[in-house]
């Protein structure tokens, strides 16, 4: 698991800024290199956050599992309490920052808060290649609430490898904030891939401002999503957006498995099984492409469609009527059988 693709921040590859363990009370942060304990004790976010706050040139804070069973995973209970990956440095490419664990099997991270369990960076500065992953991420709280990864105003961020159960928002990919032009909203290439969201509302959400001339995109590869309201949730309005791509997704029983509401969004080899709307596109959508896409289930509701220029190219039904007539519910959807 460590270290991750790409990994050159901090104490150099292979070597955490950090290491954070539990015995399964005490949670100790210690010097990747020298093995000094920055910070000892049994609240987890605090020792977490400390870690990460104590970086302000950036690196990696590492947190180790304790064996590869699900009875033997190293539990850092949050309670209530955020981890926050601040803002070392504004601006692009200056310094990055990463929350990496040893892997879902083997580090479980719980949280009972109503809020963010995991922010990546703050609504008013941007950064750039921040890291999340390698980890269990439960809502130990009330079912539905909270937010598992929520990642805002980054360049080049990495979520991966990431298994959510139980929240409101599984992974939120934020350019909503900030005004409009320099100032305005931002989430440029920020990748998402190997993540699971079980049993959320919204398992995967993506949003820019609306009317910002700035671009929000991002691309989902190899993801997942069962049990709940939306799948996949993309909103902004109309102006320059175009919120990225969905690349092998497997998304399973949802009211609805695509909400899309922005320009330019693309989908492709995805599988919807159980879901009573696959696809629902808003007056703002624009341009959008759905290719290769598989329809699992007999539910009929496929299409809803109040946007313009909008495609459906090479998808396979198991239901042989889906496919002509039943397939949209709107004449402005169009069907490419040549692309």
């Amino acid at each position: 698991m460590y270290p991750p693709q790409g990994y050159g921040a901090g104490g150099g590859s292979g070597t955490p800024s950090y290491l954070i363990t539990t015995d399964g009370t005490t949670i100790t942060a210690r010097d990747g290199l020298t093995g000094a304990i920055l910070a000892s004790g049994t609240n987890a976010a605090t020792i977490i956050n400390d870690a990460l706050a104590d970086l302000p040139f950036g690196g990696i804070v590492y947190l180790k599992g304790r064996g590869e069973s699900a009875a033997a995973q190293a539990t850092y209970n949050l309670g209530t309490t955020t981890l926050n990956l601040p803002v070392i440095a504004a601006g692009f490419g200056v310094g990055s920052l990463g929350l990496i664990g040893e892997g879902i099997r083997s580090v479980l991270i719980q949280y009972s808060g109503t809020g963010d369990a995991i922010s990546l960076g703050e609504e008013a500065t941007r950064h750039s290649g921040y890291q999340l992953g390698g980890f269990m991420l439960d809502q130990t709280g009330t079912d539905g609430t909270g937010q598992a990864a929520h990642a805002m105003r980054g360049f080049q961020d990495e979520i991966f490898e990431i298994l959510t159960q139980d929240f409101n928002v599984g992974t939120y990919i934020d350019g909503t904030s900030g005004g409009a032009g320099g100032a305005g909203a931002f989430g440029n290439f920020t990748t998402v891939r190997n993540v699971y969201n079980t049993r959320p509302n919204i398992g995967f959400r993506a949003g820019r401002k609306s009317n910002n001339p700035l671009f929000l995109q991002c691309q989902c590869d190899r993801v997942a999503a069962d049990a709940g309201t939306i799948a996949f949730d993309a909103t902004g309005g109309v102006g320059f957006a175009d919120v990225g791509k969905v690349i092998g997704a497997h998304f399973n029983r949802f009211e609805t498995a695509f909400n899309i509401d922005v320009q330019l969004f693309n989908a492709r080899d995805v599988q919807l099984e159980a879901c009573t709307n696959e696809i629902t596109l808003g007056a703002n959508s624009k341009f959008c492409s759905f290719k290769d896409i598989y329809f699992g289930s007999t539910v009929t509701n496929i299409l809803s469609d109040s946007g313009t220029g909008n495609r459906l190219r090479h998808c396979i039904s198991v239901n042989a009527t889906k496919y002509s007539e039943n397939i949209i519910q709107s004449a402005t959807f169009a069907i490419d059988s040549t692309g």
